[in-house]
């Protein structure tokens, strides 16, 4: 085996003894992204900040296939994560089942004033003019 091949090995390589709720969970979920028949057991994370993920042993990966909104802004980001913690704070979830709330009005008016909305459902960004 080649040494590119052994350190990607190594990196899925699972952990001895893995995390009690790595274990009870596992079971429990589907991993759409891949083949969950076999594909290697999937890293469990314990934290993130920036570009970097830090796993249930300690190693730090630097997350190179970042889903779009890491690879824009990071883990972790300020901005994003005090928007958040007041949301959380104030009301976490409610339902639209004959009820409304602000946070979603308004994102909702955002993205339909900067997207072409038809009959179909959204379209791409309206070009700038």
């Amino acid at each position: 085996m080649n040494t590119a091949s052994s350190n990607a090995h190594a990196a899925h390589a699972p952990l001895t003894p893995a995390p009690a709720w790595y274990e009870q969970g596992l079971p429990h979920i589907w991993l759409p992204y891949s083949q969950m028949q076999t594909a290697p057991p999937p890293l469990p994370c314990v934290a993130t900040q920036g570009s970097r993920i830090t796993l249930a042993d300690g190693r730090t990966l630097v997350d190179g296939v970042a889903a779009w909104w890491t690879a824009c802004h990071g883990y972790n980001h300020p901005h994003i994560h005090a928007a958040a913690a007041e949301q959380l704070a104030r009301m976490p979830h409610v339902m639209f089942g004959g009820m409304v709330h602000e946070p979603a009005l308004r994102l909702a008016s955002r993205l339909c004033a900067c997207c072409r909305v038809t009959s179909n459902g959204f379209s791409l960004p309206i070009p700038a003019r």
